[in-house]
């Protein structure tokens, strides 16, 4: 169970590493906007990419959360 956290947590770091990459490319993305460099649509696709890299973050904190409880289940920790 150990090394499934473990690759979990490898994952989440990654994923929390793409989030704040796209979040530095949408502030530029804003700055360009602002400087009438790039169009409304960049500055969505943009936006749009900090979307799609928080839905496999949830996803996988959600798989922590339930392997967390099955792990407690495991031990007897919970009912």
């Amino acid at each position: 169970k150990n090394s499934l956290f473990q690759s979990l947590n490898s994952q989440r770091e990654s994923v929390l590493n793409n989030l704040d990459v796209a979040n530095r490319a949408y502030e530029s993305a804003v700055v360009g906007y602002k400087n009438s460099v790039i169009t409304t649509m960049e500055l969505n696709y943009r936006q749009l990419n900090i979307t799609k890299v928080n839905v496999p973050l949830v996803e996988l904190e959600k798989n922590i959360i339930l392997e967390q409880a099955n792990l407690e289940y495991l031990v007897g920790e919970i009912n």
